[in-house]
């Protein structure tokens, strides 16, 4: 199973798009084969009244009852002969230049790295915001501590 993640991640493809959807002040960031194709699947989920998305995009839209004609589809870039992990790793890289308050995506691509990159990565030492040092790996569990809470509002 890993083997065939593996093998759509090195797939070339002979175009791909990476482009920002713009509501205000707010961005959100992706990356598609097919722009035209994946532009009308976000607009067939915004126009949705009763759509069950919980992508955050979706529940902005919903929430603050933004009309369809003030969101702006927006091309970044326009590549060609680039795999999806070239891909993801420049649509990463669009979404980390942003404000965190700005942003619409719940996370980033997924990249695949080798195993031994992973592991390296995971015990590199960070400083979270509240100033505790840690493990990569670590900081996501962290971040939901009581300790972390305390630190982030004091």
């Amino acid at each position: 199973m890993l083997e065939d993640r593996l093998k759509n991640y090195n797939t070339k493809y002979d175009k791909a798009t990476i482009y920002k959807i713009c509501i205000n002040d707010m961005v959100y960031f992706g990356s598609t084969c097919n722009f035209n194709t994946r532009k009308s699947n976000h607009i067939t989920h915004m126009k949705n009244k009763k759509n069950n998305k919980t992508a955050k995009l979706y529940q902005f839209i919903k929430n603050n009852n933004v009309d369809i004609e003030n969101i702006n589809f927006n091309i970044v870039k326009q590549l060609k002969d680039i795999t999806k992990n070239e891909l993801d790793l420049l649509e990463n890289g669009y979404i980390d230049s942003v404000n965190k308050d700005n942003l619409l995506n719940e996370r980033k691509s997924c990249v695949m790295i080798s195993r031994s990159n992973y592991f390296r990565n995971w015990n590199m030492k960070i400083t979270c915001d509240c100033g505790r040092t840690m493990n990569k790996g670590e900081i996501s569990k962290h971040i939901k501590t009581n300790i972390h809470k305390r630190l982030i509002t004091d």
